[in-house]
């Protein structure tokens, strides 16, 4: 998340998307030269708006992660926000970058309130009905994220990503086992 402000390297920190694109590639390069090619390349913007600017293109990325974390009331706009809402300013941005899969590197719902079940579900339905191009989810199911938000009023000490719906989610897709080149990323699944 690399134009995230709430991160130091953020373009709030006076990092431009040029200066991005170069360091990523850098990277990048000291892994070719080193003979890395066990690493996949996940370049996971925040912001739609920013995706085509800070793109450092198709030979240094081998995904396209997007982070789908619905934070309900605590989101900016202190409104409920489905799937598809989240999803559709990214998959329109998405005709820019062919050929690349998509992954979900954070998904999941705020265990808040009584609406996790019915955001996790329709966001499982809309998944498998609408968007073939997402090819991999990896589920935020953490209750220790101190990362919480200055929108709404929240008085614990952590977040709660759990999900009651994780084996849900890993049988409503045609999970295929975790490639050898990332298996230790266990919370991983990817369909055909």
């Amino acid at each position: 998340e690399f134009d995230n402000p709430q991160y130091p390297w953020s373009t709030t920190a006076k990092n431009s998307s040029k200066h991005f694109k170069e360091a990523w590639k850098h990277v990048y390069e000291i892994f070719e030269e080193q003979n890395a090619d066990n690493v996949v390349w996940v370049w996971n913007p925040w912001r739609a708006k920013n995706m085509a600017a800070y793109y450092p293109g198709n030979d240094y990325v081998d995904w396209i992660g997007l982070t789908m974390l619905n934070y309900a009331a605590l989101n900016q706009q202190n409104e409920y926000r489905g799937f598809e809402e989240m999803y559709e300013p990214f998959k329109k941005e998405l005709h820019n970058f062919p050929n690349k899969p998509v992954m979900l590197a954070e998904f999941g719902s705020l265990n808040l309130g009584d609406r996790q079940q019915e955001w996790t579900l329709d966001a499982v339905n809309t998944i498998s009905a609408n968007h073939p191009e997402i090819s991999a989810i990896v589920m935020f199911n953490s209750n220790k994220d101190k990362n919480i938000p200055k929108y709404g009023n929240y008085g614990e000490k952590y977040l709660d990503w759990t999900n009651k719906l994780i084996n849900y989610i890993a049988n409503s897709f045609d999970v295929k086992p975790v490639p050898k080149i990332i298996k230790n990323i266990n919370s991983t699944h990817f369909r055909q």
